[in-house]
């Protein structure tokens, strides 16, 4: 009987620290679309696009904004809407700042994928 309390127990701590360890990455995801001013462009939790051409992001999977977002940022897929993300430009017609690394837009992405 002990035992088995001993391992229940156990992987509740396991699934505690995993839980914690999920929000923390989560949070630090709405911290960076923010600091990266993705909220500028994308709208409040990536559901609210100032513009038809930006494409509402919230709600989805985490891998697909990803790809596309390296791929976008990258300058790899060309859009008609993405002048702001095009390293080519000039600092002063930027809409945002130096963009975020992979691991960043991993950490967004699991963020968005929630919304």
């Amino acid at each position: 009987m002990n035992n088995s309390v001993d391992i229940s127990l156990f992987f509740l701590f396991f699934l505690a620290i995993a839980s914690v360890h999920a929000v923390e990455k989560h949070d630090e995801g709405e911290i960076l679309y923010h600091r990266h001013s993705c909220n500028q462009c994308h709208g409040v939790e990536g559901k609210m696009p100032k513009s038809d051409m930006i494409p509402k992001i919230g709600g989805r999977d985490a891998e697909f904004i990803k790809r596309e977002s390296v791929a976008i940022i990258g300058g790899s897929r060309k859009t008609s809407a993405m002048t702001m993300h095009d390293k080519t430009q000039s600092e002063a017609i930027m809409s945002c700042d130096v963009g975020p690394s992979d691991e960043e837009l991993g950490q967004i992405a699991a963020w968005l994928s929630g919304r």
